[in-house]
């Protein structure tokens, strides 16, 4: 019987009772059974109240922790949540539904405060006693495999917590209609278990189940649910993540709305979730609006509690500035990047660190605006930042010093870029990296010869070839040395046969560059040597040294197979002596020559009589 009932009733006792006592002396019997039954009224009144009063204080409880868990005050929620249980237990013992409901609102706030076993282990205990009631109500297990899902999601179980969506969804397409709001929830919450797996196979279900549970959702609690909102968000997510920004911008747009007006504009959640619809924006090309978004971005950021917060707000006012440069709002590109400086610049001084990036951004806007003095005399202050806090081999200073170099030229003024070009060689230089240092000596030579200063220029070419000799030589094996040699000795007794000329003076300039790499592989006596025998073949005059034309020939055809005297191959090597020897006393080199005669004649010398 309903409480009022029993109000009701109790009066209609009272005016009998009234009655009743008038009449007490002419009729005792009545009397007396009307007494008895009014204390048996009594009796169960005393008894059922209590039990109405702690259906009240649980339902008041249950109340206050949804309300605290929606605005996100968890530590609040969490000791009316426990009392909650309790008062659940004592007025209706362990295994009540009552009992199931507060433990899944208690796991639900140790959920969110990250102590995942005490969740885990609450939303067991809830299920349990659920599934265990007789009969079990359909509707209350499915939400309690939901919390119970929701805790595995949160600890990163993901099978186990689709699973248990997935059992929730066949019972409730099974024992709910169609709209019904739980069923909106887990449909929800199975599509973002797909998302955060990133089941792209999963793309078609997931899409249906987000737009179903939106469409239940809005219909059961209407456009400014909490819980909707969640849902749109992790929808846009969806959307942003695809590249269909403009179908996540709505969505971000609504999420945003809702909860800012249930926890705050500047609540950290909204104020994520307004980044994302501001980043949405601005990739569906929708920069006015993306604009907007990020000057209140910018405000909320200011009083955001982060160790970051002023290099966040100095990095929202430079993506400010760089959305308004994309529409033409010069002004206020500039006002909003020197903002980006100035933020840096009060909190932590001039010489921090941090001012570097957007210090870089503002001068890139000088630059793009045409404004070259602010941005040289910006980009040299950059410079300095760079060297003090990256130190001497950071790679933005080169790329600095060519931005300056840029800007001497963009300002009609080339030759005050010099000192740039010279940093850039002596940077590349103090690293591993050669081929830069000599990309960087081709741009300075270049410069100079735009300037007319050939023999300058020339100078430059040298050095840019000894580099390149010094790599081919670091990077040469004994073994490439000594072929280098045999090709040398193929080369020359090519050239022999043509007397003096280029080809001549050629073979001696190969000679030297083979002196040089012996030098520099630490074969001295070898190099001395042959470099003489380069001179003089400049000079045309005879050489008698160790490194001769003749002793590298008499070497070449000592390595061939000639171990067979009367063969073929020994005689024709003879004659090939004998005929360098012939074209060395033609360029006035007799010393060579007679070492190969007598070669070759000690070679025939041993050739067996030739047979009858």
């Amino acid at each position: 019987m309903p409480f009022f009932a029993l109000i009701h009733s109790q009066t209609a006792s009272q005016n009998a009772s009234s009655g009743v006592s008038r009449h007490a002396v002419k009729h005792p019997r009545i009397v007396a059974v009307v007494f008895r039954l009014l204390l048996v009224f009594l009796l169960v009144i005393c008894a059922v109240a209590p039990v109405f009063a702690q259906d009240a204080h649980w339902e008041t409880l249950n109340t206050r922790v949804k309300n605290l868990y929606t605005r996100e005050k968890y530590a609040e929620a969490l000791p009316i949540a426990e009392e909650l249980l309790q008062t659940a237990e004592e007025a209706w013992g362990p295994n009540d539904y009552r009992v199931a409901f507060s433990l899944q609102d208690l796991a639900a706030i140790r959920m969110e405060q990250n102590d995942i076993a005490g969740a885990e282990a609450l939303a067991q205990r809830a299920l349990k006693i659920l599934e265990a009631a007789n009969p079990p109500d359909p509707r209350k297990v499915a939400n309690a495999l939901n919390t119970l899902g929701s805790v595995y999601m949160k600890a990163g179980k993901y099978a186990e917590a689709e699973a248990l969506a997935q059992r929730a969804l066949e019972i409730q397409e099974k024992s709910l209609p169609p709209d019904d709001p739980d069923l909106g929830e887990t449909l929800a919450g199975l599509a973002s278990l797909y998302q955060v797996q990133f089941k792209y196979a999963k793309y078609g279900e997931m899409e249906e189940y987000y737009k179903r549970a939106i469409a239940i959702m809005e219909k059961a609690n209407g456009p400014k649910d909490p819980h909707l909102a969640t849902v749109l968000g992790n929808f846009a997510r969806v959307y942003s993540m695809s590249g269909r920004n403009a179908e996540a911008v709505p969505l971000f747009a609504r999420e945003v709305a809702i909860k800012e007006t249930i926890l705050g504009p500047d609540n950290p959640h909204v104020f994520l979730e307004r980044c994302l619809l501001a980043a949405a924006q601005s990739g569906a090309k929708e920069y006015a609006a993306a604009e907007e978004s990020y000057k209140r971005i910018v405000i909320s950021a200011q009083v955001q509690e982060r160790s970051d917060r002023d290099f966040q707000v100095s990095g929202f006012y430079d993506t400010l500035s760089s959305l308004q440069q994309m529409q033409g709002e010069d002004a206020e590109a500039e006002d909003s990047a020197l903002r980006a400086v100035q933020v840096i610049q009060d909190a932590k001084g001039p010489q921090d660190q941090e001012i570097m990036t957007p210090l870089e951004r503002l001068a890139r806007l000088y630059n793009d605006e045409k404004k070259y003095p602010q941005a040289e005399q910006t980009y040299k202050r950059l410079l300095v930042l760079i060297e003090k806090d990256e130190g001497p081999k950071s790679v933005r200073i080169v790329m600095t010093l060519d931005d300056l170099i840029k800007l001497s030229q963009a300002q009609g003024k080339p030759a005050e870029a010099e000192p740039y070009y010279l940093r850039s060689i002596e940077f590349w230089d103090h690293t591993p990296q050669k081929d830069a240092g000599i990309a960087a000596r081709q741009r300075y030579a270049e410069f100079l010869r735009k300037l007319d200063r050939e023999p300058e220029a020339i100078a430059v070419d040298n050095q840019i070839k000894e580099i390149r000799l010094q790599q081919q030589i670091a990077q040469m094996k004994d073994e490439d040395i000594t072929n280098m040699k045999w090709g040398l000795v193929g080369l020359e007794s090519m050239v022999l046969q043509h007397g003096f000329g280029a080809d001549y003076d050629q073979v001696a300039d190969s000679l030297l560059d083979y002196a040089t790499i012996l030098r520099r592989k630490g074969r001295t006596e070898e190099a001395k040597s042959v470099t003489a025998r380069a001179q003089s073949m400049r000079a045309h005059g005879d050489y008698a040294g160790p490194e001769s034309f003749a002793a590298w020939l008499i070497e070449t055809a000592d390595r061939m197979n000639i171990n067979n005297p009367g063969s073929v191959q020994h005689e024709r090597v003879a004659d090939s002596l004998e005929n360098a020897a012939r074209f060395l006393r033609k360029v006035n080199r007799p010393t060579d020559a007679g070492i190969l005669e007598a070669k070759a004649k000690a070679m025939r010398a041993e050739v067996p009589a030739a047979r009858p």
